[in-house]
């Protein structure tokens, strides 16, 4: 251990060489705040005194009888008796007592029994072996029926047992998950045709059993309206009863009851070049859209600058707004600067089925209901249905116009809507972009000879390319495969 304070001696007045001063106090108080520590952590670790007494003094051992004595610093004494005169010196047999004779280093003897050396074999029963004496002395031992349990098993026996035990858990575990996959499917049934299971929320108010109250229901009040009778737009007069209105009925016998995408209009190419007008058939638009195309110039296809007669400046596309109408009134605006899509629902019949009889508060007779509509059950009018293709035709408009704008061979608007033309040649149509979703895609064959009908059929459309192929017809009769070049528009996002 360290000294804690350094000594030195204190001269008097009139020396100067240990003056009073704030270093040489500080050394002192210093020195003096270590020892004090260093009391205060002997005090806390010193060793009581009355722990003490309780230390071993002295510890003396008689070798005449192996007793240790100790004496504690309390004056007290124990001993320890080591028993060392009761050690064995040598040892012999009596014969006639048939004992065996010790003795002992003390001088004393002890005599032992042989018969205590002798342990008696005793055989007990377990749960698993019984013993048997036999009449030869000799013992034997059986294993008890059904006493066998999986640890008295050899392990591979074990293994192949736990295996068919798990096979037989398994298909008790499926048995009992079919039934519960049973009665789960006949819960539902009986929740969707009665309802009050309870597993569905308003089960009782959707189910087979309250729509067929409500369908009679509808019945009993159309019996007891102002009704008197129902007509087609195509009929006449007035019928009463189960009245079952078909597409003729209402003048759409023409309309084929197919998707809007797998319709295959006919047409014939326009022999001159006019705008398509508002109320023209599907077949006199596509045979003018036709005859825009074969009028079309190389620039429009090529895409090559130095193809354009008279290069004009091209005006770039401006932040304008698209305006979706009918009849003069705004259905949808779509702003070409804004950030997010925007779509305008319009939902028309597409089958004979969806223009069924039905109640009259089921039917949509403006684009807006259309638009606004999430009932399934709903149907769209003849005079909605009117409206949509007068904006299907606003819309063909717009296309036409800008690709009098452009003709660089495809154009993209702010909201996302791609259009792109060309002319392809050998069966395979490579769109100059790729759309997010399958275009649509019409395509009609350069064919100057207006007395053969052509048709062109498209087997893949993806959103990089299409492939199709072709026939014509002559004299009513297809006559076989037309491989020239066609010319081609898509549309599509």
């Amino acid at each position: 251990m360290q000294k804690a304070f350094d000594f030195f001696e204190w001269q008097d007045y009139p020396s100067v060489d240990t003056p009073l001063n704030r270093n040489d106090l500080m050394k002192v108080n210093n020195g003096l705040n270590a020892v004090d520590n260093r009391v205060i952590v002997l005090d806390t670790t010193k060793f009581d005194k009355t722990d003490a007494q309780g230390l071993i003094k002295n510890l003396t051992f008689n070798p005449s009888n192996g007793v240790f004595t100790i004496t504690y610093f309390n004056g007290a004494t124990a001993t320890i008796d080591t028993l060392l005169e009761k050690l064995a010196v040598n040892f012999d047999f009596d014969e006639t007592t048939q004992r065996m004779v010790i003795y002992l280093s003390d001088g004393t003897e002890k005599h032992v029994d042989l018969s205590a050396f002798i342990v008696p074999l005793e055989f007990i029963d377990s749960l698993t072996i019984d013993f048997q004496l036999l009449e030869s002395g000799k013992v034997t031992a059986i294993v008890k029926e059904g006493s066998i349990e999986e640890k008295h098993l050899r392990p591979n026996y074990l293994a192949d047992i736990k295996v068919e035990v798990a096979k037989a858990q398994s298909s008790q575990e499926s048995a009992a998950q079919s039934a519960a996959a049973a009665e789960n499917n006949a819960n539902f049934a009986e929740s969707y045709t009665h309802g009050g299971t309870g597993i569905r929320e308003g089960e009782d108010a959707d189910n087979a059993k309250k729509y067929k109250e409500l369908a009679e229901q509808a019945y009993e009040n159309l019996q007891n309206s102002d009704v008197t009778g129902v007509k087609g737009d195509s009929e006449t007069e007035y019928r009463k009863g189960n009245v079952n209105l078909t597409k003729e009925n209402i003048g759409l016998g023409n309309v084929p009851n197919v998707s809007t995408n797998d319709q295959t209009p006919t047409f014939i190419q326009a022999e001159t070049r006019v705008n398509i007008a508002s109320g023209e058939k599907l077949s006199a638009i596509l045979g003018k859209v036709k005859k825009f195309f074969a009028d079309l110039k190389a620039v429009a296809f090529s895409g090559n600058y130095n193809d354009l007669l008279n290069k004009p400046t091209i005006p770039t596309v401006g932040n304008g707004t698209l305006t979706i109408q009918k009849n003069g009134t705004n259905i949808k605006t779509f702003s070409a600067n804004q950030s997010s899509d925007a779509t305008a629902n319009i939902t028309v019949p597409t089958s004979a089925a969806d223009v069924s009889a039905v109640a009259t508060s089921k039917v949509l007779t403006t684009v807006e209901q259309i638009d606004a509509n999430t009932d399934a059950s709903n149907v769209a009018s003849a005079v909605a249905v009117k409206s949509l293709k007068s904006d299907f035709a606003n819309s063909i408009n717009q296309i036409n116009s800008n690709l009098a704008q452009h003709a660089s061979g495809k154009f993209a608007l702010p909201n996302g809507l791609k259009i792109c033309w060309g002319r392809a040649t050998d069966g395979i149509i490579t769109f100059p972009f790729t759309f997010s979703a399958q275009p649509t895609v019409v395509a009609t064959f350069i064919n100057s000879n207006t007395e053969i009908r052509m048709m062109v059929h498209f087997t893949v459309i993806s959103t990089t390319a299409a492939r199709y192929t072709g026939g014509y017809k002559q004299a009513n009769d297809w006559s076989g495969n037309y491989t020239n070049g066609v010319n081609w528009i898509a549309i599509g996002y």
